[in-house]
């Protein structure tokens, strides 16, 4: 491909470079040329593509910032816009032995600079074979998610899944009601185009060696599953707390802390959001019931330890785990503090109908914020709320003691 660089972000003016480029598949840490910039430049590629038989076609593109393509002088692919890494991809007819003109364009403003390119034959076959595995089967297990050149450390990588997958994830579950999403990422993703279409989500993060064992056993109900999510997971990017000060708008490599302590939770509590699924949520084959709250002692000095006392009980039919979470919340302050903080958790194993005692000690001290004008950590007086449940949104009992 002839390839043309610019110092801007129109593609105006006289290419500062121009070279071939054989395969488009960069990530630039400094600029794509000598002498420039790796923010605010584009690019163009320009060339052709030969099919060696008559068939369609798929054709690839994933960057960072904004690209578009054209084959055949149509436009096919636009994603013009400010982005992190997002592919997406077009499959296209394309006859045997013709040279087919392609173009690709690119822009890069601020952050991380990305782009990758390619095409191949369109795997119908493939894709229609799995459809019809799930319309035959009682059950259609996906795996889906993300490869070492989609997720990995040093590099952004996209909220969306590929968008092949969500195709398949979508036309599996019209062709099979009893449909399990198994998602390997490192974190959320988009999942608003599916979610609401399949039987179950199990987040397998990244499991390792043992990790299809691990699954089949929690698919099969050898093992219930009970773990509770360490993170909040957002409906959409733009819900997260460091959306706003995540990118370098100005390119001088220092972006500003905006959150303060509201992180994750803190931060969909105070804008009232709705999350996705909320900090310490985790689905279980059985059910738990909390009940009869005691605090002791009610009122209590910094240098004191509070007892949280709860029972729990396992409803459901089969043994699990819970994961009892204590949130406490400072009814009146002085400084702007999270509406509730997660001060202390405790997990129990139960046999169906058994019921337990949790006890979870509350330090007085760890309700302490640092006074900035003060220049030290301090527990104001007063009343404190405590909250009680199974994630931070499923909220079970609630209890009240004072600082003195």
């Amino acid at each position: 491909l002839r390839a043309e660089y610019f110092q801007n972000r129109e593609l105006s003016g006289p290419p500062k470079a121009t070279r071939t480029d054989t395969l488009v598949d960069f990530v630039w840490f400094h600029g794509p040329a000598k002498g420039m910039s790796r923010f605010n430049f584009s690019a163009r590629w320009t060339g052709y593509v030969r099919a060696p038989k008559t068939g369609r076609y798929t054709f690839y593109v994933i960057g960072d910032d904004g690209f578009r393509l054209f084959v055949n002088g149509k436009k096919v692919i636009e994603r013009w816009q400010d982005q992190p890494p997002t592919l997406r991809y077009v499959t296209l007819p394309l006859p045997a032995g013709k040279w087919v003109p392609v173009r690709l364009e690119y822009y890069q403003h601020r952050g991380g600079a990305r782009l990758r390119f390619g095409w191949r034959p369109a795997e119908a076959n493939l894709f229609e074979k799995a459809i019809a595995a799930a319309e035959s089967s009682d059950v259609a297990v996906i795996c889906v998610g993300f490869n070492p050149r989609l997720e990995g450390e040093g590099h952004d990588r996209p909220f969306g899944l590929p968008e092949e997958q969500v195709r398949l994830i979508q036309q599996a579950a019209a062709a099979n009601p009893n449909c399990v999403v198994v998602l390997n990422a490192g974190g959320n993703v988009d999942m608003l185009p599916w979610l609401g279409r399949v039987k179950a989500l199990l987040h397998a993060w990244y499991t390792g060696q043992e990790g299809g064992t691990a699954v089949a056993e929690i698919l099969f109900g050898k093992v219930n599953p009970s773990g509770k999510l360490p993170v909040t997971f957002e409906k959409r990017w733009e819900d997260n707390a460091t959306y706003h000060s995540y990118y370098d708008e100005d390119g001088d490599k220092h972006v500003f802390y905006k959150e303060g302590v509201f992180l994750g939770y803190r931060h969909f509590d105070k804008e009232k959001l709705e999350p996705l699924f909320p900090f310490g949520f985790g689905l279980s084959y059985t059910t738990f019931r909390y009940s009869k709250l005691e605090i002791d002692p009610g009122k209590a000095s910094p240098s004191d330890t509070v007892f949280m006392r709860f029972r729990v009980r396992n409803t459901g039919p089969v043994a699990g785990a819970e994961i009892a979470q204590l949130y406490v919340q400072d009814v009146e302050c002085s400084v702007p503090r999270p509406v509730k903080e997660l001060k202390g958790f405790a997990r129990v194993r139960l046999s169906p109908g058994e019921e337990r005692v949790v006890s979870i000690p509350l330090p007085v001290a760890s309700l302490a914020f640092f006074d900035e004008a003060a220049k030290r950590w301090r527990v104001e007086p007063g009343e404190f709320r405590v909250l009680v449940g199974a994630s931070s949104r499923d909220i079970r009992l609630k209890g009240d003691f004072e600082v003195r």
